[in-house]
């Protein structure tokens, strides 16, 4: 509460005072002015921290773009070298391989050559050996040829021999010699020679010899009109004649004969053995006729 006043001035105290409140308040406005200098001074000087680190963020971010550029730059660089040299690289490769199809080339040539080459000599080689062969084939052709006819011409020989009662060992022999695969057919063409076959005009005398022992056993005591008829015809028989003979039997003796003069012997004595007894009468005839028949079958298994 302010004191009045005495005679229009202030007490001394009330003056301290005020001067003491205006201090106060002064001070007061000087104490927050400064901290308000203060703090505007802290926050500018924030604000400028702030903006120097974004200044240097950003110079660190062009120098990191710059850096990366040039990075860039230099893998574009070194992509261009990387591409020439693999460019280089193809070159050289296609290059190695042409040379290396050119030797290869030229090897394949030598070789195809050589191969070539070989395949002629072999072709003459196949060639000879085929016309040696073939020569061989013909001479041989021509020896079995000459050996077949020699050996055709001795056995022809043998039977004309044999048909005329002639030996024909040696000729045997000489047979055996040139065929001797065939030791078993000689063995018995050896015996059948021992046994000796009087040839065919022997043949042909014992078959009268035996016909006429036959007609006079067998029909003399029946019928002499018969036996003189048929001796009659004996002498003079022709082929066409053999109807004739009213008889069976002697039909049989007289076609017998006709076959037997015709070398068939075979059967001529198919005929003989159809007559009954035939063995009392043509027995030696028989004997002959079966030695010349083994004889022929024989030397004809030879061929």
């Amino acid at each position: 509460m302010k004191q009045p006043l005495k005679n229009g001035n202030m007490p001394p105290m009330v003056k301290i005072t005020e001067y003491f409140y205006i201090f106060s308040k002064l001070s007061t406005s000087l104490v927050l002015i400064a901290l308000i200098i203060a703090m505007g001074y802290a926050l500018i000087n924030s604000y400028k921290d702030v903006d120097d680190v974004a200044i240097n963020l950003e110079s660190k971010y062009d120098s990191l773009k710059n850096l990366t550029s040039k990075n860039d730059q230099e893998l574009a660089k070194l992509d261009t070298k990387i591409s020439s040299s693999d460019k280089k690289i193809n070159e050289i490769k296609n290059l190695l391989e042409q040379k290396v199809l050119e030797s290869n080339e030229v090897k394949y040539k030598e070789l195809i050559e050589k191969l070539f080459e070989q395949n002629v000599k072999l072709q003459d080689q196949i060639n000879n050996i085929s016309l040696s062969l073939k020569n061989n084939e013909l001479n041989d052709k021509i020896s079995n040829l000459d050996h077949k006819k020699q050996t055709s011409s001795l056995i022809d020989l043998i039977l004309i021999k044999y048909k005329n009662g002639e030996s024909v060992k040696e000729e045997i022999v000489y047979l055996n010699n040139i065929l001797p695969n065939k030791q078993a057919i000689f063995e018995k063409l050896n015996i059948l020679e021992d046994k000796k076959f009087y040839g065919f005009k022997n043949l042909k005398v014992e078959f009268e010899d035996s016909t006429r022992n036959y007609i006079k056993h067998k029909f003399i005591k029946a019928d002499r009109g018969i036996v003189l008829k048929f001796l009659l015809k004996f002498v003079d028989v022709k082929p066409n004649d053999l109807e004739l003979f009213e008889n069976e039997e002697l039909n049989l003796i007289m076609n017998a004969k006709k076959l037997m003069e015709k070398e068939d012997i075979s059967n001529s004595l198919n005929k003989i053995m159809q007559i009954d007894n035939y063995e009392n009468y043509f027995s030696k005839w028989i004997d002959q006729s079966q030695i010349y028949l083994d004889f022929k079958n024989q030397i004809q298994e030879v061929i």
